[in-house]
């Protein structure tokens, strides 16, 4: 199957190119801008391995939230934790968060309108009113600071509109009962000066998980959501805007499935056994519920004069939760969990872009973050105990933890950019980063009170994150660059620790990466082709470990650093406008990694690992084509097919935790009357009904001793009216 990917994709280059050559006389494809560099640049003169995807193409795509992206960004791995369906699971090049714990900070930092999200709940943002998503691949410490060792991903929401008043409806529904509405509103309030922009989405669909206990649905939807954005040129130099967003989510995640026939201890009721079940469906007799309330505040305030602009980036952000998970989905009580949380956090940054002279820009700022989260976690079960040779009895057990966590983090950068030739531009700068967490927790033992313990911890840490690059203009539309870049996640506290002896402290994780890259533009801009070659190098690199200890066996989950890894690969990206409708779009990436030291003193040597969530091989190809009608109407074709090549799910690498390669497509037909302001779409997602595992659960060798999966959605049908007005 890898082999027929590659063909697929190298077969796919002639039918850009040929056309290309043969059309390019018409008109060029669209200039795309982005603020990769933290200022307003054409995406083709950036050197830096970024992607940029625009809300028009989320919508052309279906898609329900920017996890969807995945396939058109190489080396990248976007999913949802747990079963649920916005938390918020983010690889690049092999790094991300293997955790969505509130202590583990992520490899991908997440962006929304310039403000960072600290947290992975409810990150994975809808696709209401974006106007673009820009994934940055490779360290981005100099420019966006800690915690984007793989990089950043940066979600930018539509402005309002100055001058005309307007608004869009599309309503879809689907498969499984799905109805979504989304509506948004522009009204100027003064013409060309000032104005704001509401929108808001509900979505509602029964549940792809059949629970055969209950007979109720799980991995439904129940969501609600707005925004309201506000616009001011207040003067010919000062600009104002100002972003509330909040919503409410209701939706029920899924239940895993298990996957070994599992025969208990006899004597043991209700231990019955067990067999496996098809792929998503559930046995879970614990209500599983993932109820999320959350708000936020964006304020931007910008200065500009004719070499100098200063902004000021403020934001504050609310979420609270209840979530609960069965993780063995077995009619009585084996594993789950509950947890409550509540978590707040303020960030401010003033940043100051500023040139001295034509040839010489900076980019410089300051940068304050803070966050509070308080969390109850309570983790119910029940153990099958042996209180005579070959007698069994159950015995009801349940760990509660309460924690509170502060972080603050304070940061300074500075970035140049000198034009030393026509040709030949360097770039360099340096950030520092100081980090300070102060932590306090404690867990209770029903069963084993000798096991209770507690701890107030606290520590600090700084780092100086620098990066320099070189590019050369071989033409006009053709680039060289060569960059080294760094990256830095502050240490922390283990939260899931189930005993003292691995409450332990876990150390800074370094990074730097080393990157060549070409990106082009040709046949008078009709065709883009950008490749990089990249190789990573990680100190300390941070994971989270799962260990059976003890007599019975049970099992400790504790964070860790390993030694030292590396990793190499190359990506490559290729948009061409064949003919005036239709333009196709394709990404291969190549990835390889290697540990040259990971010895773990309990499970063993990790050398032979390889990193999760990083397939070896990815490639896609996406083709739109619009046929014009006549007196205002066209009809408008998409479709899209994506390969991944198998990866491991976790840092054991167990083959129980494995997820095989597989090809997903997609397809849209829509019909547009009134140049676009009346539409009719329909549409279907995963067209060939593949099922493959997204997440997963591995107990096998602990006392509970079961093996559950999380499966992506099955294949869906989509049909909807758009109306602008």
């Amino acid at each position: 199957m890898v082999k027929q990917a590659r063909y697929l994709c190298v077969a796919a280059l002639p039918l850009v190119l040929c056309p290309v050559a043969a059309h390019a006389q018409e008109d060029v494809l669209a200039e795309i801008i982005v603020t990769a560099r933290r200022v307003n640049e054409r995406l083709q003169d950036v050197p830096v391995a970024v992607t940029a995807v625009s809300g028009e193409t989320l919508d052309r795509r279906l898609s329900a939230n920017i996890a969807d992206i995945q396939s058109q960004i190489p080396n990248a791995t976007f999913y949802a934790f747990g079963g649920s369906n916005n938390n918020a699971s983010v690889y690049i090049r092999g790094v991300g968060q293997s955790d969505q714990l509130f202590m583990f900070d992520p490899g991908v930092g997440i962006y929304l309108d310039d403000a960072y999200i600290g947290r992975a709940q409810a990150a994975l943002f809808e696709t209401v009113d974006i106007a673009r998503v820009e994934v940055l691949r490779g360290p981005q410490g100099t420019l966006y600071g800690k915690n984007t060792s793989g990089g950043a991903l940066k979600v930018h929401t539509r402005d309002p509109d100055l001058s005309e008043a307007g608004g869009q409806i599309t309503l879809t529904g689907g498969s499984k009962s799905l109805f979504s509405g989304k509506a948004s509103l522009d009204v100027p309030l003064v013409e060309d000066r000032a104005g704001i922009r509401a929108s808001m989405l509900r979505v509602t669909r029964d549940g792809f998980v059949d629970n055969l206990l209950t007979g109720k649905d799980l991995q439904d939807r129940d969501y609600i959501g707005g925004q309201v954005t506000g616009l001011a040129e207040l003067t010919d130099s000062l600009t104002a805007r100002v972003t509330f967003d909040i919503m409410r989510d209701r939706s029920t995640p899924a239940a895993p499935t298990p996957m070994v026939a599992v025969a208990f201890p006899p004597n043991t009721p209700p231990f019955t056994p067990q067999l496996p079940l098809r792929p998503r469906e559930s046995r879970a007799d614990t209500p599983v519920r993932n109820d999320q309330d959350s708000y936020g505040f964006n304020g931007q305030l910008a200065w500009r004069g004719d070499s100098l602009e200063v902004k000021s980036i403020t934001s504050y952000r609310k979420l609270e939760f209840a979530q609960a998970f069965d993780y063995d989905s077995f009619p009585y009580l084996l594993m789950s969990s509950n947890q409550d949380q509540e978590t707040s956090q303020f960030s401010q940054e003033f940043q100051t872009n500023f040139e001295i002279g034509p040839d010489l820009s900076f980019v410089g700022g300051l940068y304050y973050f803070k966050e509070h989260t308080q969390s109850v976690i309570g983790v119910p079960n029940t153990l099958p105990y042996q209180a005579a040779p070959g007698f069994y009895v159950p015995i009801a057990n349940n760990y509660i933890q309460t924690t509170d966590l502060e972080n603050r983090s304070y940061a300074a950068y500075l970035n140049a950019v000198w034009q030393a030739t026509d040709r030949l531009s360097i770039s360099g700068g340096l950030r520092f980063t100081r980090d300070k967490k102060d932590y306090v927790s404690s867990l209770v033992n029903d069963v084993f009170p000798t096991a209770n313990f507690a701890y107030d911890l606290g520590d600090g840490w700084s780092r100086w994150l620098p990066r320099i690059g070189l590019d050369y203009k071989l033409t006009p539309d053709q680039m060289l660059y060569a960059s080294y870049g760094t990256g830095f996640k502050s240490g922390g506290f283990n939260p899931r620790a189930a005993n003292a002896a691995v409450a332990t402290p876990y150390t800074p994780e370094t990074s730097e990466t080393y990157e060549l890259g070409y990106k082009s533009s040709h046949l008078d801009r009709r065709l883009t082709l950008n490749t990089a070659l990249f190789y990573n190098r990680f100190k300390d690199y941070q994971t989270n470990l799962l260990a059976f200890v003890g007599t019975p066996p049970s099992p400790t989950s504790y964070f860790t650093n390993a030694g030292r890894y590396s990793s190499w690969g190359a990506e490559m990206e290729l948009t061409g406008r064949v003919t005036d409708g239709l333009t196709l779009s394709g990404q291969v990436s190549l990835f390889r990694d290697r540990f040259a030291s990971f010895t773990n003193p309990i499970i063993g040597d990790f050398a032979d690992k390889t990193l999760p969530n990083a397939p070896k091989f990815t490639a896609s190809l996406n083709a739109n084509y619009t046929l014009p009608l006549g007196d205002g109407r066209a009809l408008e074709l998409d479709g899209d097919v994506a390969y991944r090549s198998a990866t491991f799910i976790n840092i054991l690498n167990s083959p129980l935790l494995h997820r095989d390669a597989y090809t997903i497509a997609n397809a849209r037909l829509a019909f547009s009357m009134r140049d676009g302001d009346i539409q009719l779409f329909a549409g279907v997602r995963n067209l060939t009904d593949k099922t493959y595992i997204v997440d997963g659960v591995n107990y096998i060798g602990a006392t509970y001793n079961f093996l559950s999966y999380y499966y992506n959605e099955p294949r869906t049908f989509q049909a909807g009216l758009r109306y602008r007005f």
